[in-house]
């Protein structure tokens, strides 16, 4: 652009020397009339075409000029653009970021609560399972100390083997020797009241009101038994 501008300035200065010689030549015309009128045509002719030349050079640099100056505004148009467009992108990385962090932040709240609720569950399981122990404990004892009490009871009240009448099974001799029912005198002599409370407490398909029969029959074929 600087060389442009030179060379347009040296053809201005060529342009107005020959002008100014050739008006310094007309001007003394008359007393310069030794000078060649081939001197003055050839000079008017060089001055003619300095004058265009610089003209086009001129016009050629204006045009140059203008092309650059919608180039730079073109330019400064895309560097605007692109600006903008950076500036959207970086405003929809920092949406973008702000959603990460927040989604971060949720998940490590839920990531916080479902461990605290693992803790506590785990806790819970801990105290039932102590409980259970306990329980389970207590229940030995109270199992073992039932089965001494049954000895006891054999001890002082011998028990027969019940389970030889028809229809009463071992589970179910166990329960009424529970209630303190463990011989075939204690079956004979069963109340309507008793016979009830029976099946209140021991569930099952029983025929009690012939259980007594049972009992009275193999209470005699024992004592003939023991007879012979």
């Amino acid at each position: 652009m600087f060389e442009i501008a030179s060379q347009m300035i040296v053809y201005l200065l060529i342009a107005l020397l020959i002008g100014y010689i050739i008006g310094y030549l007309s001007s003394n015309k008359e007393s310069n009339e030794a000078i060649d009128h081939n001197m003055y045509t050839k000079a008017q002719h060089i001055n003619k075409e300095a004058r265009i030349r610089a003209e086009e050079e001129v016009k050629a640099l204006a045009q140059r000029l203008k092309t650059h100056e919608e180039a730079r505004i073109k330019i400064q148009e895309e560097v605007k653009a692109l600006t903008q467009q950076l500036k959207t992108e970086e405003e929809k990385h920092i949406e973008l970021e702000a959603k990460a962090q927040k989604e971060i932040k949720r998940i490590e709240a839920e990531a916080k609560t479902h461990e605290e609720a693992q803790i506590k569950a785990q806790e819970e399981i801990k105290a039932l399972t102590q409980q259970l122990k306990t329980e389970e404990e207590k229940r030995i004892e109270l199992e073992a100390k039932a089965q001494e009490e049954t000895k006891a009871i054999e001890k002082v009240n011998p028990i027969d083997d019940i389970t030889r009448i028809k229809g009463l099974g071992p589970k179910t001799a166990k329960a009424l020797g529970m209630i303190g029912i463990s011989t075939f005198n204690h079956i004979i002599a069963l109340t309507d009241e008793d016979k009830i409370t029976i099946s209140k407490k021991i569930h099952g398909r029983l025929n009690i009101d012939k259980w007594a029969s049972q009992a009275q029959k193999i209470k005699a074929e024992d004592a003939q038994s023991h007879e012979s």
